[in-house]
């Protein structure tokens, strides 16, 4: 299978981590997602964006895009988290 060099995860440098998430390095950026309660986001330079939810010790990610879907991954998720 081919690999998408564009794709959100390839932007984010790398496949999403299996498992437990225990730190989440810093990028561009990281914001909380205002009308999604607990929701962040971390913005890499190249367009890559990563939304997450901090649960105890861990993150759970909610959700990969690029710069051009992000407003609507942004309004999916203010609708799942809102």
């Amino acid at each position: 299978m081919a690999r998408d060099f564009n794709s959100p995860e390839a932007k984010l440098r790398g496949d999403p981590p299996q498992g437990p998430v225990t730190s989440i390095p810093q990028g561009l950026g990281t914001e909380n997602l205002r009308g999604a309660k607990e929701v962040m986001y971390l913005r890499a330079r190249n367009g890559g964006r990563l939304f997450f939810r901090r649960i105890g010790d861990t993150y759970d990610i909610v959700a990969m895009t690029d710069k051009k879907h992000e407003p609507s991954v942004i309004k999916e998720l203010k609708k799942l988290y809102g």
